[in-house]
Order: structure tokens, then sequence, then C-alpha cells
């Protein structure tokens, strides 16, 4: 949302952008479907100049990590009357519960996802090890990289939101996949691709992969 020439809410009293963001969409719950705004959380703060931010928030249900959506972006602007808002974004869910239970293991989750992306390989070839940022890393025989996987909430058009396991899949630059797994039923939720073909008249590489190795340097957000 933006008002050209204007501001979408104007001298909010708060002391910090992200205070003032989160007053923003406090005062406009109806709008973001929420009963409040309890599980956001600030992600990122951007500063722009000297007097404007961009608020990042990320939303949490029953302490899970709402994804792949679950975020908003909120511009605000320091004034002498309190904070201006400039723009608003969304894919919050104004779901507050969850329904499903979670039967599955992180490991079985990632088996799936793994068969799913033509992989074979059996439980005891899988060795979970530290977690970073919330993300498990699972060492698979066979596989150059870590596997990673972790609990959320996934938001579904018709079926609320449910518990699910996020999982990514990389063998070298060759494959990659993110994958949500149904935390009770094993079902994939959502497959996506994560390589990038270039195009053909470009001869120096043939793909190259989005998600790079996660370290505490480069987690999202």
């Amino acid at each position: 949302l933006i008002r050209y020439g204007g501001f979408l809410a104007s001298g909010i009293d708060a002391p910090s952008p992200e205070a003032a963001a989160l007053s923003f969409i406090a005062a406009n719950r109806d709008v973001y479907r929420l009963d409040s705004v309890a599980g956001l959380n600030v992600a990122t703060i951007a500063p722009i100049g000297d007097s404007a931010f961009v608020v990042i928030l990320r939303q949490r249900l029953d302490g899970l990590v709402v994804s792949p959506e679950g975020s908003a972006s909120i511009g605000v602007v320091r004034s002498d009357d309190g904070w201006n808002v400039a723009y608003a974004s969304s894919t919050l869910t104004g779901t507050d519960s969850l329904e499903n239970s979670a039967e599955l293991s992180p490991v079985e989750a990632l088996d799936e996802a793994l068969a799913d992306a033509g992989e074979d390989v059996a439980p005891g070839e899988m060795d979970p090890r530290g977690v970073t940022a919330g993300w498990r890393h699972v060492k698979v025989d066979g596989l150059t990289d870590d596997q990673l996987v972790r609990r959320v909430a996934f938001p579904t058009p018709r079926r609320g939101v449910r518990i699910a396991y996020e999982t990514v899949f990389t063998d070298g630059i060759d494959a990659a996949y993110r994958h949500f797994i149904d935390a009770e039923s094993g079902q994939v939720l959502l497959r996506q691709e994560s390589i990038e073909y270039l195009t053909p008249d470009n001869p120096r590489w043939k793909v190259f992969p989005v998600n790079p190795p996660l370290t505490t340097r480069n987690r999202y957000p």
C-alpha cells in the first residue's frame, strides 16, 4: 500500500521505528485480519537516509515461524510530530491456530523431501548435526552438502495453517529444492526448485544455486 503525495498514517507517537510499525499494524488489525500483534517479531530495521526506515516483521504461531509467507514490511519516516507511514506490504496470515499435530520427526520429513527429489536414502544414512538459526543440519551419505530442515507454520488457502517441515535439499550445483512437508501426514505441500538456469548464449556455466550454505553471516533475513 502506498499513498502518492501523502502518508498512510501520520503522527504516530512511538519511541522507535519498530514500535511505530507495530503501532500501525495494531491500529489496522482488521485490515491485516489479526487479533493482536503479539506474534510479530522484528527481523530487520533498514535505515534509508537520516530519517526513514524499513521495518521487516516476521510472524510466529505457537512459536513457529510462518513460512513461506508471514512477513510485513512497513516504511516509516520520522518527523517533528511523530512517525509517518509511507509504505506497507504484507503476507501475514489472519489465522492464529494450527490445524494439525506433528507426527513426523525432522529426519522423517527430510526423508520424504529427498524421496520427492528423486533421492533414495535410508534413514540410517542421515546424521543429524547442529542447529543454525533454527535450521537443523543433516549430513546425508552420498550428498556433498548438509541438508537443512526446520519446523514451521504453513498457511494454506482452505485447510488453515498446518505444522510443516521446511527443507532445503542441495547436491552441489546440479540439484536444489525447497520443500514443505506436512508434519502429520508427510504430504508434500509445496516444492520449489532453487536452481536458476542461465540463457543458452552464455557458455561460462550452466546453473547456480540460489540457496548458499547457511551460516550466521548470511541467514535470512
